[in-house]
C-alpha cells in the first residue's frame, strides 16, 4: 500500500521496497534449502542464480534508501 500511496514520500517508498527485497531474498534462501533437502541439486543451483540476481537488487535498493535517509537528515 505504501508504494501505491501518492502521499508516501520517496524515503517511505524506498523503505517499503527494501522490506520487500529482504523478504524476497529470504524466500529464495528457503527455496534453496528446500531443494537441497529434497535432493534437487540442479533446481537448487538455479535458485542460487536467482538469489545472486536478487542480491544485486538488494544492494541497489539499500544504497538508494541510505542515500535518501542521509539526504533528508542533512
Amino acid at each position: 500500500k505504501v508504494i501505491e500511496d501518492p502521499r508516501a514520500n520517496l524515503q517511505q517508498t524506498l523503505h517499503a521496497l527494501l522490506v520487500l527485497e529482504l523478504a524476497d531474498n529470504g524466500s529464495w534462501e528457503l527455496l534453496i534449502k528446500l531443494a537441497e533437502e529434497m535432493g534437487q541439486d540442479k533446481m537448487a543451483q538455479e535458485f542460487r542464480k536467482a538469489l545472486e540476481n536478487e542480491n544485486e537488487h538488494l544492494v541497489h535498493v539499500r544504497q538508494w534508501h541510505e542515500q535518501c535517509v542521509l539526504g533528508e537528515a542533512s
